[in-house]
């Protein structure tokens, strides 16, 4: 999932070449005598875990107290730990980590990339997110993601960090409170920004907006917008197509946002996605279902005749590549 940079270690652990040279090498070594070069690697290994262990037992004192440059070699040695125990690990399950007053990721520089892969392994673990969130790590990420210094590859990580925390139905409330959706929703709009990054953006706004309460301030907020322009966007990614569309389907649902969703126009980049030949299945269910649901509020129905909705819903009916809940 992530990308690794070089990091300080010693010996073969010096490179992720090498790392993938050893873990290559370990997932054979079963067929294997235990050579000299073997017991060289697992000492390599052993050495790694003491280090870690030794210098990061209480991985909450660490991160909390130390400076930029102690922080980003806790981060570094954590990816290489992760990479070879998983984040899983029964040290990260639960994590318990509170990150320094007024921490941001800005100061890093290139380094941030290291440290956003760092709260990405440990934000796969479902174990970790809500104690992620508590320690606050969404506010500096969403602060990376406007900040006009960071990298594409940076803010990509970032992306990824919010969208799998957003998986956790408990944390959409205070992810919505804390406004990461303002950055999220401009990331789509950003011509700079990668395919990928895009992809979980539109995807981390589409979790958010399972949470019904959040739905009225997303909308309000106007996140319906670059949902619909990404729709439209040649250069989207069919995955981050379908992602906005289940977006503007959640978002549908909740009664009062009809009339605004409407007005802004959102039905016609719906309408044009029925008849999308490299959109997904599920992203023409998604479509079709919003439509529907807009449908409900009798002051849109003739609006939405106007623009000739009823045509491609139609024609998806004879579509033999849609879903039957997009039929239906």
């Amino acid at each position: 999932m992530h990308k690794m940079i070089s990091v300080r270690t010693p010996s073969l652990l010096s490179s992720s070449s090498n790392l993938d040279h050893i873990v290559s090498f370990l997932s054979v070594k079963s067929v294997l005598n235990l050579s000299l070069v073997e017991k060289s690697i697992s000492k390599s290994i052993k050495d790694l875990l003491k280090r870690f262990t030794d210098r990061h037992t209480s991985f909450n004192t660490s991160i909390s107290t130390a400076s930029p440059t102690e922080c980003l070699a806790i981060m570094e040695d954590l990816d290489l730990y992760i990479r070879f125990f998983g984040p899983t690990s029964p040290r990260w399950a639960p994590l318990s980590t509170q990150l320094p007053a007024g921490f941001t990721l800005g100061g890093f520089g290139a380094n941030c990339n290291e440290i956003a892969y760092s709260i990405g392994y440990l934000s796969d673990n479902p174990a970790n997110r809500q104690a992620l969130v508590a320690a606050g790590v969404h506010i500096p990420f969403s602060a990376l993601l406007g900040d006009p210094q960071a990298t594409r590859v940076a803010k990509e990580a970032a992306a990824v960090v919010l969208s799998t925390l957003s998986l956790d139905p408990a944390n959409r409330p205070i992810l919505v409170a804390a406004g990461v959706h303002a950055p999220l929703s401009a990331l789509l709009s950003d011509q700079l920004a990668t395919a990928r990054a895009k992809e979980r953006a539109a995807g981390a706004l589409s979790t958010l907006s399972l949470d019904p309460a959040n739905r009225p301030i997303l909308v309000a907020a106007g996140v319906h917008a670059p949902l619909s322009a990404l729709l439209g966007d040649p250069q989207a990614t069919p995955l981050a197509k379908e992602c906005a569309a289940a977006a503007l389907c959640n978002l549908s649902r909740n009664a009062a946002n009809g009339q605004a969703l409407v007005a802004a126009g959102v039905h016609t980049p719906l309408c044009i996605l029925l008849s999308d030949p490299q959109a997904t299945p599920l992203a023409k269910q998604w479509a079709a279902g919003a439509l529907s649901t807009l449908s409900l509020d009798p002051a849109n129905r003739p609006i939405l005749v106007a623009a000739g909705v009823h045509a491609p819903l139609s024609a998806l009916l004879g579509d033999p590549q849609a879903t039957p809940l997009a039929k239906e």
